[in-house]
């Protein structure tokens, strides 16, 4: 059934030894979405690079991505 809502894109950002607290992080969004979304109007969009980053520099998404953590 489809209601209308808000949608709020929330970045799921970590270093890449912590996969486990990225999942948790993505599930307890989408228990919240299907808790109150509907009620609320409103449903969040976890993002991550992994899944919704677009590779439009020619260069490799994990290449570009380190290239912006301090060393």
């Amino acid at each position: 059934m489809s209601f209308k809502s808000e949608t709020y894109r929330v970045l799921i950002a970590s270093p890449p030894d912590l996969v486990d607290e990225r999942q948790a992080a993505i599930e307890a969004i989408n228990d919240w979405n299907a808790l109150h979304a509907v009620a609320e109007s409103v449903v969040l969009l976890p993002v991550k690079w992994e899944t919704h980053a677009t590779p439009q520099s020619g260069h490799r998404r994990r290449l570009i991505a380190n290239s912006f953590t301090p060393q």
